[in-house]
């Protein structure tokens, strides 16, 4: 079965994996990714508005080292030498797997759920959003 080269896709027990230059990567959103992404660029990942490139790069970098190193893979690229990997197709695939993960997560909430973060209900009252992003 061929692979699309650097195709985002969803592994075992739902977990995203990347190819990057032919090798599969762990892909998530993590809280050290979060953190890895506001020291890199000094903002905070519920302040992303996903019209700035270099931030989408920086945050897909941030979740993929972030993942190797929680799941003990190494992973050495930069985030231009990862971009250098990537086409328009893998940063799509990876979005759009976030926003079917946020999709799941809004619907547990409607159901009565606090969200992941334990700290945020979905509703518009406190507040209107995750502040980290997680809860959708």
């Amino acid at each position: 079965m061929a692979e699309k080269k650097g195709a985002g896709r969803k592994g075992a027990g739902g977990v995203r994996k990347m190819v990057i230059g032919g090798r599969e990567y762990p892909c998530r959103v993590t809280m050290g990714a979060m953190l890895r992404f506001k020291r890199a660029t000094g903002k905070d990942v519920s302040r992303m508005n996903g019209e700035d490139m270099e931030e989408l790069m920086v945050f897909v970098h941030s979740c993929v080292a972030s993942a190797c190193k929680a799941d003990g893979v190494p992973f050495e690229l930069g985030v231009e030498d990862m971009a250098d990997c990537l086409t328009a197709e893998d940063v799509t695939a990876f979005y759009e797997g976030m926003v079917e993960k946020k999709a799941e997560r809004r619907g547990r909430r409607e159901g009565g759920e606090r969200g992941r973060c334990g700290w945020c209900d979905g509703s518009s009252g406190v507040r209107d959003r995750c502040a980290w992003d997680v809860c959708g």
